[in-house]
């Protein structure tokens, strides 16, 4: 779990080569948190134009992970990543019955939402999904923190690159 953790805080710190290393540590230690640690090294992967490759890779894993009950939300959240759950859908699957339960899945579904869609070059509508994630107030959840460190990098006004005249 050390590695995972310190993995998030390379991420959230945007040293993502760092992270990708401490995330294949702790998949291949088989963390407990195994699940999001693959999922952020397709975060990672996918940010860094390896999508395809880190899609096969994240294909293979989750066909040979333990199965578990049949409303697995971290399986979803892999689906969503692979494309095979519309976001609409993975949004939705994060409802739940208990509003704590759903508070969290909710969490990590904007989260992860906002990632792809940065991915696809969709920042307003990523910015969106980090809000959301912030507004679920699940403070304590790596996903919050990744959704403020997101917003913060996004929305701070970066200086023009001044060109030779």
């Amino acid at each position: 779990r050390e590695y995972h953790i310190q993995g998030c805080s390379d991420y959230d710190a945007r040293r993502f080569t760092n992270a990708l290393v401490d995330f294949q540590k702790s998949c291949e230690l088989g963390s407990d948190v195994q699940d999001y640690s693959c999922y952020r090294i397709w975060l990672i992967r996918a940010r860094m134009g390896q999508q395809k490759a880190a899609t096969q890779e994240l294909q293979t894993y989750l066909e040979h992970r333990h199965q578990q009950q049949p409303g697995d939300w971290p399986l979803q959240v892999g689906r969503f990543l692979l494309g095979q759950l519309p976001e609409s859908d993975f949004i939705k699957a994060a409802d739940d019955a208990n509003v704590r339960t759903s508070a969290e899945q909710h969490c990590e579904a904007y989260f992860y939402a906002g990632s792809k869609r940065l991915i696809d070059g969709n920042k307003m509508g990523a910015i969106d999904f980090f809000k959301r994630c912030l507004a679920t107030n699940e403070t304590t959840f790596e996903e919050y923190q990744s959704a403020a460190s997101e917003l913060l990098f996004l929305e701070t006004p970066r200086p023009e690159s001044s060109s030779a005249k």
